[in-house]
């Protein structure tokens, strides 16, 4: 296997870890909260949390399932290398 292959399939793991962490706030940001209870910006430093898709929508179901079906080949892709190869 070339190293850069092995290398991509060694950090493929933590990838997954970011995006299923970025599926749970966007299911948390699928309640309906307020401004207040929830904010669209970090306080203080005027980061606007869209900037990294936490987005809220009218009808979140939608968007959020559209990313967990994202996630989950994302999630796939290396066993499913893994079992090609050996």
């Amino acid at each position: 296997m070339p190293q850069k292959e092995s290398r991509c399939l060694r950090f493929s793991p933590v990838v997954v870890i970011y995006a299923e962490c970025l599926l749970i706030l966007q299911y948390i940001y699928g309640f309906n909260l307020t401004n207040d209870e929830l904010p669209d910006s970090l306080p203080g430093s005027g980061y606007r949390l869209d900037e990294i898709g936490l987005v809220k929508y009218d009808h979140p179901v939608l968007p959020l399932g559209v990313k967990v079906i994202c996630i989950c080949g994302l999630a796939l892709q290396p066993s499913l290398h893994r079992n090609i190869l050996c």
